[in-house]
């Protein structure tokens, strides 16, 4: 696996070669391509339930002041301080930000010391080592400042290793920075929010986002599925603290993101290989010539419906052969082809159209074909159709409280149609976010914001995973290319569901063979 294209990207590219000022969220105009969803990327107000034990306050203090103070964070404050814009963002009063605060604890090196301080010479490891399996921390990249400090290199070359490796701990802590005060309310409001880390090239050149997860018993927030937050809401006089178990990693390509985790996705990724598609879900560094600047090269902007190795074992066993054989290659590719939507990044309160380079002022919009922007749902606005049974269905973050009854209010809904990498083929995508409250004694009523997402009627198992390209959505089927063929209408078998709404039966592929070969080989 090559070494990630993020980190060289972090060291080579100018993007991060400017000030880290700060730059509060501004709400695009509804016309711009890039668009949250819900108007600045918030939810109407909301009551907000009081914490059993009322966090620390530091309203005299800033952000960096305050770590600066607390022994439990030195090591983060020691890499902050290798960081001159970081300092000054921190300690900026007039900046409303949220940093998640890595402690002391967290930040234990992967590896030890290196004796002879000679052994770096020969190499950057921290700039060829991928986050797949060990990645670099930022404390061994601190240690590695060290190792550089106490080398027998000469001036020059030290300086060119350690500006680096502050490269590194300046995107890392960038990625720990959101350019907005959220506190642990306002973060169980959206599942996305977007840090103050740009590479240019990765994600259109917009900010890295990072995915927050909530559950209300246990009261627990995660970010990026498997850093909890374990200290929240201290306030400052200019954002909000908010303390982490682990350190945040900024994520790697949605292909890099999908084959580190074989258990899930070995199938897909192998069969994305096969079929020749990586490069479509890939983003990767190459160096400049004759020491000229490198740059990312691959897909910047993709969305990914993305089926684990149940959907593929749930195939007919002669259809899975046939996939996987020489003849069924072809099929193979149309088929994941489907799945994939080029040059958008969706999430469930973000979308970002990378074709669009200028305000969408026609009546037709290329990539939401029927859905332009403008008619997205603002705040208050009464929602679409949404329908309660999707919640027997799937449950998307394993929060629901079992023989609770829970009282739901819509807040947010709406529909899609995206071109995929097929031609002349559309997914149906539908997003509703709804405001649960439980029924517990007290004026104060505990509520979460449930997020679901259905494509081609079918439910999202896991919406919303981050990448430095894009954005992955686990479905646990094979999505049928005939439910949408510009142009075609294909037989359909339906049942009825109980209230008579009509569900679609047309991803049985049990009668594959009379219609998928003759498919594959169509132009």
């Amino acid at each position: 696996m090559r070494a990630c294209a993020l980190l060289a990207a972090l060291v080579a590219l100018p993007a991060l070669s400017t000030p880290l000022n700060y730059s509060p969220q501004i709400q695009l105009p509804i016309q711009d391509k890039d668009v949250d969803l819900i108007e600045g990327g918030h939810f109407p107000h909301l009551p907000h339930h009081p914490h059993p034990h009322p966090p620390p306050r530091h309203e005299h203090e800033t952000i960096y002041q305050v770590l600066t103070n607390d022994p439990k964070f030195s090591k983060v404050t020691k890499a902050i301080n290798y960081i001159e814009d970081v300092v000054s963002l921190l300690n900026d009063s007039s900046a409303r930000i949220t940093f998640f605060a890595i402690p002391d604890e967290a930040l234990r090196p992967h590896r030890k010391r290196i004796k002879d301080s000679d052994d770096c010479e020969d190499s950057l490891e921290p700039l060829q080592t991928s986050f797949i399996g060990e990645p670099q921390t930022l404390a061994d990249n601190l240690l590695t400042l060290e190792e550089i400090e106490l080398s027998s290199l000469d001036e020059p070359d030290k300086e060119k290793r350690k500006r680096a490796i502050k490269a590194i701990i300046r995107a890392v802590l960038a990625y720990h920075i959101l350019p907005d005060p959220h506190d642990i309310i306002s973060l169980g409001e959206n599942n996305t929010f977007a840090t103050n880390l740009t590479v240019d090239g990765a994600l259109d050149s917009q900010p890295l986002r990072l995915r927050v997860s909530q559950s209300v018993i246990p009261p627990l927030t995660f970010i990026n599925l498997f850093t909890k937050v374990t200290r929240p809401n201290i306030k400052t006089s200019n954002g909000i603290i908010h303390v982490v178990s682990h350190p945040l990693i900024p994520p790697p390509s949605v292909f890099e993101e999908l084959y580190m985790v074989p258990h899930y996705f070995s199938t897909l990724t192998s069969a994305l290989q096969r079929s020749g598609l990586t490069r479509a879900l890939d983003l990767w560094y190459v160096h400049g010539k004759d020491s000229g600047k490198g740059r990312l090269k691959g897909t910047s902007t993709v969305t990914i419906y993305a089926p684990v190795n149940n959907a593929f074992d749930r195939l007919p066993k002669k259809l899975q052969l046939f996939l996987f054989s020489p003849f069924g290659r072809r099929a193979l590719k149309k088929v994941l082809q489907y799945h994939i939507v080029p040059d958008v990044v969706l999430h469930s309160n973000y979308i970002r159209n990378a074709t669009t380079k200028e305000k969408i002022k026609a009546s037709k919009e290329d990539i939401f074909e029927g859905h332009w922007l403008g008619d997205l749902i603002s705040p208050g606005a009464k929602s679409q159709n949404i329908s309660p049974d999707l919640a027997k269905d799937v449950d998307l973050e394993g929060s629901r409280l079992a023989g609770v009854l829970q009282r739901s209010e819509p807040v947010f809904s709406h529909d899609f149609t995206l071109k995929t990498l097929l031609a002349n083929h559309t997914l149906k995508a539908h997003i509703e976010q709804s405001k649960i409250t439980y029924p517990f004694p007290g004026p104060h009523k505990p509520h979460r914001i449930e997020t679901k997402l259905t494509i081609d009627e079918h439910p999202v198992l896991l919406p919303d995973l981050v990448a430095s390209n894009g954005a992955i959505h686990v479905v646990n089927r094979i999505l049928d290319p005939r439910k949408n063929h510009d142009g075609h209408h294909h037989h359909k078998h339906h049942h009825r569901h109980h209230d008579g709404e009509a569900l679609s039966t047309g991803d049985d592929w049990s009668d594959w063979e009379e219609w998928l070969p003759a498919w594959a080989a169509e132009e």
